[in-house]
């Protein structure tokens, strides 16, 4: 009888051993992220800078980047001001992934209505796309996000962020985790790692509240432009 007491124990302590070691963090795709710069200078003179402005993305296709609207709408901003200088500025805009790859963006698709847009790249990227999830998570599940907060990202740093999920309309969704200028646009992701929503608007006041557009119409948008 004691031995039978003893294996018994034995093996619920292992049990519960094995529990504690369950992960908790999904795999990121942090391969996947990637940093978007504009920069505006003179002609003939790359260091004399007049515009500069920066993002997050993340890869959904081959050669196409999702990320905010309003990131692309400074991006056309810059443009305009370009075209309309005596000695036509250049405007360059690049998208660097985790590895340090450079990639150059060829065509920008602001989605009309939503602040989403769609960023074409000259070349097939080489990271995997991320997924777009069917739907949102229950609301109270912990979401990550990749960003570049400030700027502040580089080849083999990501930052990423951690908070959960709040609850959604049939346009908008809200996440409480922290962002700050430059991390515009990057991907909010779920346990599977995949896309449930991206930086949109940031709460001056409370910096942890984050608005994204609903999955469905981010679903709708990149699908669309396939």
């Amino acid at each position: 009888m004691k031995t039978k007491i003893i294996i018994i124990l034995s093996t619920m302590i292992f049990c519960s051993c094995v529990q504690t070691q369950v992960r908790e963090t999904p795999e990121l795709p942090y391969k996947s992220f990637v940093r978007i710069d504009a920069l505006r200078h003179k002609a003939n003179c790359f260091t004399c800078v007049l515009e500069s402005g920066v993002g997050s993305g993340a890869i959904v296709d081959s050669n196409k980047v999702l990320t905010a609207g309003h990131v692309c709408a400074g991006v056309r901003t810059m443009v305009n001001n370009a075209d309309q200088s005596e000695v036509l500025d250049k405007v360059i805009v690049t998208l660097q992934d985790d590895s340090g790859t450079i990639y150059g963006a060829t065509e920008i698709n602001i989605h009309a209505s939503s602040d989403l847009c769609l960023i074409t790249t000259d070349r097939t990227m080489l990271p995997p796309s991320i997924p777009l999830a069917a739907e949102n998570p229950k609301r109270g599940k912990r979401v990550w996000s990749l960003m570049a907060p400030d700027g502040m990202s580089g080849k083999g740093l990501t930052p990423v962020v951690s908070g959960h999920y709040a609850g959604s309309d049939s346009l908008l969704s809200l996440f409480t985790i922290p962002a700050s200028p430059g991390a515009s646009g990057g991907p909010i992701l779920n346990a599977n790692g995949e896309i449930v929503g991206l930086v949109s608007q940031i709460n001056k006041t409370f910096h942890h509240l984050v608005v994204s557009p609903s999955i469905a119409i981010t679903r709708d948008f990149v699908l669309s432009s396939e």
